[in-house]
Protein backbone atom coordinates (compact mmCIF):
# COMPACT_ATOMS: atom_id res chain seq x y z
CA UNK A 1 0.00 0.00 0.00
CA UNK A 2 2.82 2.50 1.00
CA UNK A 3 4.95 1.56 -2.27
CA UNK A 4 1.32 2.44 -4.59
CA UNK A 5 0.91 5.77 -2.24
CA UNK A 6 4.65 6.34 -3.26
CA UNK A 7 3.97 5.92 -6.94
CA UNK A 8 0.88 7.48 -7.23
CA UNK A 9 2.52 10.73 -5.86
CA UNK A 10 5.33 10.01 -8.34
CA UNK A 11 3.39 10.16 -11.49
CA UNK A 12 1.36 13.37 -10.53
CA UNK A 13 4.68 15.44 -9.76
CA UNK A 14 6.10 14.09 -13.62
CA UNK A 15 2.34 15.17 -14.77
CA UNK A 16 3.05 18.44 -13.24
CA UNK A 17 6.55 18.98 -14.89
CA UNK A 18 8.51 18.99 -11.21
CA UNK A 19 12.25 19.00 -11.62
CA UNK A 20 13.77 15.77 -10.23
CA UNK A 21 15.38 17.92 -7.73
CA UNK A 22 12.39 19.21 -6.76
CA UNK A 23 11.35 15.77 -6.37
CA UNK A 24 13.67 14.50 -4.35
CA UNK A 25 13.24 17.70 -1.81
CA UNK A 26 9.62 16.30 -1.68
CA UNK A 27 10.33 12.82 -1.07
CA UNK A 28 13.21 14.15 1.47
CA UNK A 29 10.72 15.79 3.46
CA UNK A 30 8.01 13.15 3.96
CA UNK A 31 10.65 11.15 5.64
CA UNK A 32 12.22 14.02 7.97
CA UNK A 33 11.19 13.80 11.87
CA UNK A 34 8.45 10.43 10.74
CA UNK A 35 7.41 8.84 14.10
CA UNK A 36 5.90 5.73 14.44
CA UNK A 37 3.12 5.11 17.69
CA UNK A 38 2.89 1.34 17.90
CA UNK A 39 0.14 1.22 20.14
CA UNK A 40 -0.41 -2.20 21.65
CA UNK A 41 -3.84 -3.25 23.54
CA UNK A 42 -3.66 -5.28 26.58
CA UNK A 43 -4.83 -8.48 24.33
CA UNK A 44 -1.91 -7.98 22.30
CA UNK A 45 -3.18 -6.28 19.16
CA UNK A 46 -1.10 -4.18 17.74
CA UNK A 47 -1.89 -0.80 15.47
CA UNK A 48 1.47 1.58 13.89
CA UNK A 49 0.50 5.24 13.48
CA UNK A 50 2.78 7.42 11.36
CA UNK A 51 2.82 11.27 12.65
CA UNK A 52 5.75 13.94 12.11
CA UNK A 53 7.57 15.25 15.36
CA UNK A 54 5.63 18.29 15.79
CA UNK A 55 2.44 16.72 15.75
CA UNK A 56 4.09 14.47 18.42
CA UNK A 57 5.10 17.31 20.53
CA UNK A 58 1.59 19.18 20.17
CA UNK A 59 0.15 16.45 21.66
CA UNK A 60 2.88 16.21 24.65
CA UNK A 61 4.58 17.65 27.20
CA UNK A 62 8.54 18.21 26.93
CA UNK A 63 10.44 19.61 29.45
CA UNK A 64 10.76 18.57 33.37
CA UNK A 65 13.82 18.16 33.75
CA UNK A 66 14.60 19.15 37.01
CA UNK A 67 12.43 16.74 38.13
CA UNK A 68 13.52 14.01 36.23
CA UNK A 69 17.19 11.84 38.68
CA UNK A 70 20.11 12.84 37.80
CA UNK A 71 21.32 9.08 37.95
CA UNK A 72 18.93 7.01 36.87
CA UNK A 73 18.43 2.88 36.62
CA UNK A 74 16.23 0.49 34.71
CA UNK A 75 15.95 -2.67 34.09
CA UNK A 76 13.45 -5.60 33.51
CA UNK A 77 12.13 -8.27 30.99
CA UNK A 78 8.64 -7.67 29.65
CA UNK A 79 7.12 -10.86 27.73
CA UNK A 80 3.62 -10.95 26.21
CA UNK A 81 2.30 -14.40 25.13
CA UNK A 82 -0.74 -12.85 23.50
CA UNK A 83 -2.42 -12.54 19.62
CA UNK A 84 0.74 -10.56 19.37
CA UNK A 85 3.97 -11.48 20.45
CA UNK A 86 6.25 -9.06 22.09
CA UNK A 87 9.35 -9.24 23.90
CA UNK A 88 11.82 -6.73 25.19
CA UNK A 89 14.91 -7.00 27.54
CA UNK A 90 16.32 -3.65 28.31
CA UNK A 91 19.24 -2.21 30.82
CA UNK A 92 19.84 0.95 30.98
CA UNK A 93 22.08 3.15 33.59
CA UNK A 94 22.88 6.85 34.12
CA UNK A 95 25.30 8.27 36.19
CA UNK A 96 27.29 11.42 35.74
CA UNK A 97 29.92 9.64 33.73
CA UNK A 98 27.45 9.27 30.94
CA UNK A 99 24.82 6.51 30.01
CA UNK A 100 24.92 2.75 29.40
CA UNK A 101 23.11 -0.51 28.25
CA UNK A 102 21.27 -1.97 25.99
CA UNK A 103 17.67 -3.61 24.82
CA UNK A 104 16.70 -6.23 22.59
CA UNK A 105 12.92 -6.12 21.31
CA UNK A 106 11.13 -8.72 19.68
CA UNK A 107 7.82 -7.65 18.15
CA UNK A 108 5.37 -9.77 15.95
CA UNK A 109 1.87 -9.51 14.93
CA UNK A 110 0.19 -10.53 11.26
CA UNK A 111 1.31 -7.04 9.72
CA UNK A 112 5.09 -6.67 10.42
CA UNK A 113 7.89 -8.09 12.91
CA UNK A 114 10.41 -6.68 14.49
CA UNK A 115 13.97 -7.66 15.90
CA UNK A 116 16.45 -5.43 16.58
CA UNK A 117 19.01 -3.71 19.24
CA UNK A 118 19.25 -0.93 21.29
CA UNK A 119 22.64 1.24 22.20
CA UNK A 120 20.99 2.94 25.40
CA UNK A 121 20.33 6.66 24.66
CA UNK A 122 18.68 7.71 27.90
CA UNK A 123 17.12 6.82 31.14
CA UNK A 124 14.69 9.45 33.07
CA UNK A 125 13.53 8.06 36.35
CA UNK A 126 10.76 10.08 38.80
CA UNK A 127 10.35 8.41 41.29
CA UNK A 128 8.90 4.63 40.54
CA UNK A 129 8.31 5.58 36.63
CA UNK A 130 11.16 5.63 34.16
CA UNK A 131 11.19 6.26 30.18
CA UNK A 132 13.65 4.59 28.48
CA UNK A 133 15.29 5.10 25.09
CA UNK A 134 18.06 3.73 22.99
CA UNK A 135 19.07 3.87 19.55
CA UNK A 136 19.27 0.92 17.53
CA UNK A 137 22.30 -0.77 16.34
CA UNK A 138 21.33 -3.87 14.80
CA UNK A 139 18.52 -4.88 13.13
CA UNK A 140 17.71 -8.23 13.10
CA UNK A 141 14.33 -8.38 11.01
CA UNK A 142 11.66 -6.03 9.82
CA UNK A 143 8.90 -6.95 7.72
CA UNK A 144 5.91 -5.95 6.43
CA UNK A 145 4.99 -2.56 8.34
CA UNK A 146 8.26 -3.18 10.29
CA UNK A 147 9.98 -2.97 7.14
CA UNK A 148 11.23 1.42 7.55
CA UNK A 149 13.06 0.21 10.76
CA UNK A 150 16.95 0.46 10.29
CA UNK A 151 20.33 1.03 12.23
CA UNK A 152 20.06 4.67 13.61
CA UNK A 153 16.59 4.98 14.68
CA UNK A 154 15.09 5.70 17.99
CA UNK A 155 13.09 3.29 20.36
CA UNK A 156 11.15 4.81 23.57
CA UNK A 157 9.12 3.21 25.96
CA UNK A 158 8.02 4.04 29.50
CA UNK A 159 7.80 1.41 33.16
CA UNK A 160 6.27 1.68 35.73
CA UNK A 161 7.98 -0.03 39.52
CA UNK A 162 5.44 -1.25 41.62
CA UNK A 163 7.56 -3.41 43.98
CA UNK A 164 7.91 -1.70 47.14
CA UNK A 165 5.62 0.37 46.71
CA UNK A 166 2.19 -1.13 46.54
CA UNK A 167 1.48 -4.98 46.94
CA UNK A 168 -1.40 -5.19 44.90
CA UNK A 169 -0.14 -3.54 41.93
CA UNK A 170 1.62 -5.33 39.13
CA UNK A 171 4.48 -3.46 37.45
CA UNK A 172 3.67 -1.94 33.86
CA UNK A 173 5.10 -1.28 30.73
CA UNK A 174 3.46 1.32 28.41
CA UNK A 175 1.42 0.24 25.76
CA UNK A 176 2.45 3.54 23.56
CA UNK A 177 5.73 2.44 22.22
CA UNK A 178 7.74 5.10 19.90
CA UNK A 179 10.25 5.20 16.98
CA UNK A 180 11.54 8.12 16.00
CA UNK A 181 13.21 8.85 12.40
CA UNK A 182 17.43 9.21 12.89
CA UNK A 183 16.88 12.73 11.31
CA UNK A 184 14.39 13.20 14.28
CA UNK A 185 15.11 15.40 17.48
CA UNK A 186 15.69 13.16 20.40
CA UNK A 187 12.23 12.17 22.51
CA UNK A 188 14.89 12.17 26.10
CA UNK A 189 13.30 15.63 26.60
CA UNK A 190 10.17 14.13 27.22
CA UNK A 191 8.08 14.39 30.46
CA UNK A 192 8.26 10.80 31.85
CA UNK A 193 4.31 11.91 33.17
CA UNK A 194 3.74 13.27 29.52
CA UNK A 195 0.17 11.97 29.20
CA UNK A 196 1.61 10.08 25.62
CA UNK A 197 2.62 7.21 27.52
CA UNK A 198 -1.04 7.31 29.47
CA UNK A 199 -2.87 7.75 26.28
CA UNK A 200 -3.13 3.53 25.14
CA UNK A 201 -2.74 2.79 28.74
CA UNK A 202 -0.83 0.11 30.77
CA UNK A 203 0.04 -4.06 29.89
CA UNK A 204 0.98 -5.82 33.50
CA UNK A 205 4.39 -7.15 33.46
CA UNK A 206 3.65 -10.58 35.25
CA UNK A 207 6.16 -13.56 35.81
CA UNK A 208 8.93 -13.91 34.88
CA UNK A 209 8.81 -10.37 33.81
CA UNK A 210 9.92 -7.92 35.93
CA UNK A 211 10.81 -3.85 35.93
CA UNK A 212 13.61 -2.83 38.19
CA UNK A 213 13.38 0.89 38.84
CA UNK A 214 16.22 2.93 41.28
Amino acid sequence: MKNLIFLTTLGMLLLTGCSKQEMQEQITDQSFDTVYILKQAQEGVSSLQTLTMSQLLAKSDVGHAATISQNGHTEGYFHSGTRDFTEITWLGIKTDRGITGEAEVKISSPSGSFHFILKTECVNVLDNEAVYGGIVARVLEASGDASFLETGWRFYFKVLDFDGVSRSELDKISNVKVFASPTSTSLCGLDVRSDLWASAGYQDVVSPGYVNIN
